[in-house]
């Protein structure tokens, strides 16, 4: 779902003149006093969020946008605003109604958390205005190549040890368990992107066959207590998110096909 609206840009550069709102630090640390999600973050030094989209309409595609004024070396060269004022652009997220995705980092410089965190507390204030429950869908962009990591843990001679829990029980123990030996299989052709023998390409029928495995994988994966600590799953939690559910064709992109398998995990903001 990110992956697909964020293609959406160009749409939302058209109307950024007319719908641009800017919170300063000073006025969005106020706006959360009365908020059901209160802040527990505040704006780094010299920044402010900026939201582009309907500001004033809640079924709008919105983006929160953390941006910082440049030093004058740098002005030349930098994004300008409407009023022709160059800023940087630090950090972004999306969010549609009171469905919040798509968390980026723009300046390596800042972490990830301190950058987004600001972003994300206001996009939750806002998408919990008519009383609905805000939630948040994350990328999983990791996963497969954490699959990888862990079929080659519980394959290789004499191992197993250390092995997702997950995919140590998709593994069929013999060759009667046919049904198993199928998802088993198409896991590791989601994972790897190389088909299965007899099939010439990683279509269809292997992301049906893989669904009910990867989908256990991608929640394993979401819910590691030791998880990318970048991770947009792992800042969700760690922002009072509770997972809920694996979004299993989350996201059809053929590149986070190949990062994640299309899951994406769901998360309820209390």
């Amino acid at each position: 779902m990110n992956r697909v609206l964020t293609k959406r840009n160009h749409h939302l550069s058209a109307i950024y003149l007319q719908n641009k709102h800017v919170i300063s630090t000073a006025a969005r640390n106020a706006a959360f006093t009365s908020s059901r999600h209160k802040s527990s973050s505040t704006l780094p030094e010299g920044t402010q969020i900026q939201i582009l989209g309907g500001h004033d309409d809640f079924d709008s595609l919105k983006r929160y946008i953390l941006v910082r004024t440049p030093t004058t070396t740098e002005a030349e060269t930098q994004v300008k605003d409407n009023q022709n004022n160059p800023v940087n652009h630090l950090a972004s997220l999306y969010a549609k109604r009171n469905i919040i995705f798509g968390t980026k980092l723009h300046d390596a410089k800042i972490p990830y958390r301190e950058a987004c965190r600001p972003l994300l507390d206001m996009a939750l204030q806002n998408a919990s205005t008519y009383g609905d429950q805000p939630q948040g869908l994350a990328n999983l962009d990791g996963l497969s190549a954490y699959v990888r990591r862990h079929l080659h843990l519980l394959e290789r001679s004499g191992g197993g040890d250390g092995a997702s829990p997950a995919l140590t029980k998709l593994r069929p123990v013999d060759e009667e368990e046919e049904e198993k030996k199928v998802v088993y299989d198409a896991v590791r052709a989601v994972a790897t992107q190389i088909p299965r023998e007899g099939h010439s390409v990683v279509g269809f029928g292997t992301y049906r066959d893989a669904r009910s495995g990867w989908s256990e994988l991608a929640r394993e994966y979401a819910t590691l207590e030791d998880g990318d600590v970048d991770g947009e799953a792992s800042f969700f939690r760690a922002s009072n998110g509770v997972f809920a559910n694996v979004e299993y064709n989350g996201d059809s992109d053929e590149k986070y096909l190949r990062m994640a398998g299309g899951a994406m995990a769901r998360f309820f903001f209390l």
